[in-house]
């Protein structure tokens, strides 16, 4: 599946996850959910894409989670917050869209600062 996110074939890899995503183990379904719903984002899939969002972290501060060794707020991604935010865009849902962008900004900055150290 990376590799066909890398390549951008987008038509087959939506295909790759529709076909596994119900009989994936829920590790596995977080690990294609970013993957999945960029696929059905590019195939404009919104209800596909919209399952598969539901399985990220929404980038809310107020949300502690533990991830591996560390607790966290984000989900190492910021991937769950800006896909959100597209989903909303194309529900014409403009002022819930830029609070998940602001998430998704605030989770990348965090994921930066610790690529930093």
């Amino acid at each position: 599946m990376w590799c066909l996110a890398a390549l951008v074939r987008w038509e087959e890899l939506n295909n790759l996850c529709k076909e596994y995503w119900t009989s994936a183990e829920s590790a596995a379904r977080l690990e294609m959910a970013p993957m999945a719903a960029s696929a059905a984002w590019n195939m404009g899939e919104w209800d596909q894409m919209s399952e598969y969002v539901s399985r990220l972290d929404d980038g809310d501060e107020t949300k502690l989670r533990v991830s591996g060794n560390a607790t966290t707020s984000c989900d190492g991604y910021s991937s769950g917050a800006y896909l959100r935010a597209v989903l909303l865009v194309c529900r014409g849902k403009y002022d819930e869209a830029r609070e998940y962008v602001d998430r998704a900004r605030k989770c990348l900055a965090t994921e930066l600062v610790a690529l930093l150290r």
